[in-house]
């Protein structure tokens, strides 16, 4: 399954709403893969589901972004971890407590990218580095 953000196009065929999605270039071999599936093949459908776009989260100093690479580079200080595996550890964390993935074509989980998160789920990333910190012992500095 494949979740985004994207623009789209109303256009009317023989009377009928038609829709067209506009697929960030991010997401494009994805979709590829999701619509070469035999079934999709068969019935030249997708299952969707369509909403309202989700409030992007907040860039800059004392952002979320700021607020949640901060706290990583600070555990890596701690564990020695490079900072992108630490980063990822946490984001597979955050997955169990509804950080939203997508599944690759080998079919393992694959935590989305936090440049596409709603404020919302950078909250939940913020909670897990939290709870790990606190789980190992890291007191972290809120800067």
């Amino acid at each position: 399954m494949v979740e985004l953000n994207c623009d789209y196009k109303r256009l009317t065929d023989k009377g009928s709403m038609v829709i067209c999605l506009k697929i960030p270039k991010a997401y494009e071999q994805d979709m590829l893969f999701l619509t070469q599936h035999k079934r999709v093949v068969e019935t030249s459908q997708l299952h969707t589901r369509i909403a309202p776009p989700r409030k992007p989260r907040s860039t800059g100093p004392f952002s979320q972004s700021h607020h949640f690479n901060g706290h990583v580079q600070q555990m890596c200080l701690h564990t020695g971890d490079t900072f992108d595996d630490l980063k990822m550890h946490v984001k597979r964390i955050a997955v169990g407590m509804g950080y939203p993935y997508h599944t690759d074509s080998f079919g393992d989980m694959v935590p989305n990218s936090e440049s596409e998160a709603s404020t919302d789920e950078c909250a939940i990333l913020i909670e897990a580095v939290h709870m790990i910190a606190s789980d190992i012992g890291v007191i972290l500095r809120e800067e």
